[in-house]
């Protein structure tokens, strides 16, 4: 809304496609990174997963490895398992909050505009 805003009144459909094509690149970067820094963290969980559990998950290990896999486990092992795997997820999230904390702070930075009386 603010590109429309500050664009000049010709320009406002290229702003709005230009928004909407740098949100799309975004998604598709910013899901792909996430899924980087999953994979890289499962995967770093998994060099220091026990060895007798390591040995019973797939091909692949905590990354490629199904519910099903986890609960053939006895109790104790997918305990473990799972409990390495959250902590997994827990570097995913502190990704994100990172990403989050330097967009608010870009946003905050943005210059202010005055947004322009449009007829009706």
């Amino acid at each position: 809304l603010a590109v429309q805003n500050a664009a000049p009144r010709e320009d406002i459909g290229a702003a709005t496609g230009l928004v909407t094509l740098g949100r799309t690149i975004g998604a598709s970067l910013g899901l792909a990174l996430n899924g980087a820094v999953m994979t890289w963290a499962l995967d770093g969980q998994q060099a220091i997963l026990p060895a007798g559990i390591a040995t019973r998950l797939p091909k692949g290990g905590l990354a490629a490895a199904a519910p099903h896999d986890l609960a053939a486990l006895p109790a104790a092992m997918r305990d473990t398992a799972l409990n390495f795997y959250n902590q997994g997820f827990s570097a995913v999230f502190l990704f994100v909050a990172a990403m989050f904390a330097i967009s608010t702070v870009l946003a905050i930075l943005l210059p202010r505009v005055q947004l322009p009386a449009r007829a009706k």
